[in-house]
């Protein structure tokens, strides 16, 4: 239905100033054309104003094939093309239109035809559709209309060519995914025509496949599947939803609101002023919301550890990190609630965050100042107390240095194993610290090829290799 609305506008059979017969008396129009013959002037008149389209159609036929140099050979082709239009003969219309092409390749109502058929029922190579979409927009500022009808009338019919041009013209630059040259396209087309089901749901395509996606795309496709309901084309809606839906899912976050969308679209014309969906923002941006409306002296360490985990997504992430971490270090020693998941006597794993205690993955590392009497069991609840020393980000891992455990009872002094050394350099103490902790507490070992090349595996430098030697003696 909506096609041959289309055809009926544009092939209008609006006659232009009937063609005199010469001579005549009558003042004429200085671009009225003349029929000089009588003969050519009768059979003109008379196939044109049959009324049966099929009849109408054959009879301008012969009058071209009797008359092949008429001055109105044009016009009656275009009659023709109305009365093929009329009978359903689609093939006929859009032979009979390029046959006007082939004498008069500027002419704007066969151009917009040609574009029309060959678009919708691709009918045409597609490189004809879009060359003839691009001669139709280069003719219609020119383009002045049919002689002898209302100008609105006019308006209403070079309106609606430009709309089909300007269409397919979009229709072409998506193929081609220039999708800014597309968007132009779509948006003339249906400020002409905001109902055109296919010109808005690819409209909406051109929206979603652009890097950013605008995301009034969601939009058009909504109101394409309400402009399918309503033809009766509940296939066609649902395989759009089924495009967009997974669009909106990746974009959101979800398909919450969706459904609200494209009701609200039913009803409207364009895409409203405000944001047609809210972008589910990464996880980098939403760490650094979170350090935008809070104090960084006033943030949980759970959302300290999440601003400093993004600290490398953008010079605005390193910026609130940097603010962050410069909080925490003022605060000086802490005590802090952890779960423990592994520990040996001189180093701690353990958990901060609620969903790492969940999962058991570490967030903090705590080097304790005094061996501790018993080792702490996996999954228990303690608290520690010490001074935040350094983190990465990537995996995430806070380390305490100093650290005690409030209430645990911890060793005076002990001397450190080979072990105990290797342990602590595997746990991410540093050689330097473990050097100190030699320094303080001896060793129970002495060095020899073996255990020097095991713990320079671990990461001992010469400088606490040299303090174990010392530590035995």
């Amino acid at each position: 239905m909506l096609a041959r609305a289309i055809l009926l506008v544009i092939l209008a059979a609006y006659p232009s100033l009937a063609p005199a017969l010469a001579p005549s008396a009558q003042q004429r129009s200085e671009n009225q054309k003349i029929i000089r013959d009588p003969a050519e002037y009768n059979a003109y008149k008379t196939a044109v104003n049959m009324r049966e389209p099929a009849q109408k159609a054959a009879a301008l036929e012969a009058f071209v094939r009797a008359y092949p140099d008429s001055v109105v050979k044009i016009d009656a082709l275009e009659h023709a093309m109305a009365a093929y239009q009329q009978t359903g003969n689609t093939a006929k219309l859009e032979e009979t239109a390029k046959r006007v092409l082939a004498l008069q390749p500027s002419n704007v109502r066969a151009l917009a035809i040609t574009t029309y058929l060959g678009r919708t029922y691709k009918t045409e190579h597609f490189e004809d559709v879009c060359s003839n979409a691009q001669k139709g927009l280069q003719e219609m500022p020119r383009w002045q209309g049919p002689e002898g009808i209302p100008e609105g009338e006019s308006h209403k019919l070079g309106a609606q060519m430009a709309a089909i041009f300007n269409g397919a013209a979009g229709f072409c630059a998506l193929q081609a995914k220039n999708y800014s040259a597309a968007r132009e396209y779509y948006v003339k087309a249906l400020q002409i025509n905001p109902n055109n089901m296919v010109d808005a749901y690819q409209l909406g395509i051109t929206d979603l496949e652009m890097n950013p996606i605008d995301p009034n795309g969601f939009w058009y496709i909504a109101k394409a599947m309400n402009l399918a309901r309503a033809q009766g084309n509940n296939d066609a809606s649902q395989g759009m939803e089924t495009y967009a839906k997974d669009k909106y899912h990746s974009y959101h976050g979800s398909d919450d609101g969706w459904n609200q969308l494209v009701t609200r679209a039913a009803d409207e014309s364009a895409p409203p002023t405000t944001p047609v969906v809210e972008k589910m923002r990464t996880p980098a941006e939403m760490a650094l919301l979170r350090f935008q409306q809070n104090d960084p002296a006033k943030l949980s360490l759970s959302d300290c550890e999440f601003v400093l985990s993004y600290g490398n997504a953008s010079p605005a992430n390193k910026e609130a990190a940097g603010k962050v971490w410069e909080a925490i270090r003022d605060k000086g020693r802490m005590r802090i609630p952890i779960k423990v998941v592994s520990a040996t006597r001189e180093l701690v794993q353990g958990a901060i965050t609620d969903e790492n205690q969940n999962a058991n993955q570490a967030d903090i590392r705590i080097v304790l100042q005094k061996p501790a009497l018993h080792t702490l069991a996996p999954g228990a609840m303690v608290d520690v107390e010490g001074v935040m020393t350094s983190y990465t980000s990537q995996p995430f891992m806070f380390t305490m240095g100093n650290a005690e455990i409030p209430g645990a009872k911890q060793v005076a002094h002990t001397q450190l194993s080979a072990a105990d050394i290797e342990k602590l350099l595997q746990g991410g103490v540093t050689p330097k610290r473990a050097t100190e902790l030699v320094k303080q507490r001896g060793v129970d070992f002495t060095l020899d090829d073996s255990t020097e090349a095991t713990l320079r595996k671990a990461g001992a430098t010469d400088e606490l290799l040299l303090a174990i030697a010392k530590g035995k003696q």
